[in-house]
């Protein structure tokens, strides 16, 4: 068995790193481009691997129903994965979810049906 040189490794672990970077960038210019299904497709392969702001952005894509079925119970599993790995944008999002879902009800004195929660955070 051979044994790779530290130098190796790391500069292979970098890589890998870019190429999860990168694939994020490249969802999220799909997803500026209002490209949801590309969107997926770079985010979700990495989200399954851990990236916590694809995990994120999956989030987002099932609570708006972008690329897929709106799904509030998916959503929350992914912002879920994502906040229990430390993405303060995640732990945001679910803050926000009883809130839509009661928006009416918490903003019946101020406006009724003009109010709205704020917008989800992309990391």
């Amino acid at each position: 068995m051979r044994v790779l040189p530290p130098l190796v490794l790391v500069a292979s672990m970098f890589a890998a790193g870019l190429a999860l970077t990168d694939a994020y960038e490249d969802g999220f210019a799909a997803y500026a481009n209002r490209n949801y299904a590309a969107a997926l497709r770079f985010w979700a392969p990495i989200a399954e691997d851990g990236n916590v702001r694809a995990q994120n952005s999956m989030g987002i894509l099932y609570q708006n129903g972008q690329g897929v079925p709106r799904d509030k119970a998916i959503a929350f599993k992914w912002y879920l994965r994502a906040a229990l790995n430390g993405s303060t944008d995640a732990q945001y999002n679910i803050g926000l979810m009883p809130a839509a879902a009661s928006s009416a009800t918490s903003c019946a004195p101020t406006g009724g049906s003009t109010c709205r929660p704020p917008p989800a955070r992309v990391a």
